[in-house]
């Protein structure tokens, strides 16, 4: 009995695991608020899933290497890069775009600098011509001193071409599609805290009813 009470312990800490991870994303899929990079900046200012095609990059301006640990030792370690970027054809602002892809970082600092290298140069060329599709989601700013240290210089650096301190949105973007995948993290982990609770039940029923016989007898 011990043992079916550790397992089932397991189990429903498992869902609990499951259904926080899901959460936040299965919300957003229910909520199917999607925002794209050409609206107005008003419509950054809550989570929401975003899309769109990024014409204008800047950076990245802020690199964020997280490790994965084992008995000290480490296992792996990845990197998430930040950008600002936009629309400058058809959008009304700008907004930080965080990405740990590989495939989209190096497309997002290719695009980065050839703006870098219009800017800078004097020859009379034409703008790059860069189209970059991508879906997310917006959220918070990413929370640390140093970023926003990182995020306030970046900003400075755009001002030196015109872009006013106004004309950033408020959250910024994860790029990655959000996919039914939360849907089922979620409502398996909900499924396994149920199961949990039903077999606990059960157990407690059939343990009173055995109580019970053994007193009549």
């Amino acid at each position: 009995m011990k043992i079916l009470g550790r397992i089932l312990l397991f189990v429903a800490i498992m869902g609990m695991i499951l259904a926080i991870g899901g959460f936040s994303d299965t919300m957003l899929l229910f909520k199917g608020d999607t925002v794209n990079l050409t609206d107005p900046l008003s419509r950054f200012d809550d989570r929401a899933l975003v899309q769109g095609e990024i014409d204008f990059v800047y950076g990245p301006f802020c690199t964020l290497e997280t490790s994965t640990t084992r008995y000290g030792i480490t296992t792996s370690t990845h990197e998430t890069d930040f950008f600002i970027v936009g629309n400058v054809e058809s959008g009304q602002g700008f907004a930080v775009l965080s990405t740990g892809n590989t495939e989209m970082r190096k497309t997002l600092t290719d695009a980065a600098e050839k703006w870098v290298d219009w800017l800078t140069t004097e020859e009379d060329i034409p703008e790059p011509e860069i189209n970059i599709s991508f879906r997310g989601k917006l959220w918070e700013q990413y929370d640390d001193s140093q970023y926003d240290t990182y995020y306030k210089d970046a900003k400075n650096d755009l001002e030196n071409i015109g872009i006013g301190a106004d004309e950033y949105a408020e959250f910024r973007i994860i790029e990655g599609e959000v996919s039914v995948v939360s849907l089922f993290l979620f409502f398996g982990g909900i499924g396994l805290i149920l199961l949990s609770i039903v077999v606990v039940v059960i157990m407690l029923v059939q343990s009173r009813r055995r109580a019970k016989r053994e007193e009549l007898w």
